[in-house]
C-alpha cells in the first residue's frame, strides 16, 4: 500500500479551512516581536506595519464592505500582525 493516501472527506481548499493567527494590540505591547517570532517559527505572516500597501488595501476593503475579499486575501497567509488587525493604522 502506497504511502500516500487520498481522503475524499478532504477540503481540495485546504487554505482556508487551515487555522490562522491574529496578533492583536496597541503600540508597544509586542506585537512586532511576535511578528518576528511566527517567521522564525515558519508562518507566512501578513505584516501589519503601515508602510506595507496591503494594509491600506485592508481598510479599504472594509470600509467598502468587500468582506469577501477580505476573507479572500487571509487564504495566503497563516499569521497577521498590527494593522489593520490591531487598534491603529
Amino acid at each position: 500500500m502506497s504511502g500516500n493516501h487520498h481522503n475524499p472527506n478532504a477540503s481540495t481548499n485546504n487554505s482556508l479551512k487551515r487555522k490562522k493567527i491574529f496578533n492583536l494590540g496597541f503600540s508597544k505591547t509586542g506585537t512586532t516581536s511576535l511578528e518576528k517570532a511566527f517567521q522564525i517559527l515558519g508562518h507566512k505572516v501578513a505584516r501589519g506595519h503601515w508602510k506595507y500597501n496591503y494594509c491600506f488595501y485592508l481598510f479599504a476593503l472594509a470600509i467598502a464592505k468587500q468582506f469577501d475579499e477580505i476573507t479572500r486575501f487571509t487564504q495566503y497567509f497563516d499569521a497577521f500582525c498590527d494593522a489593520p488587525w490591531g487598534g491603529e493604522p
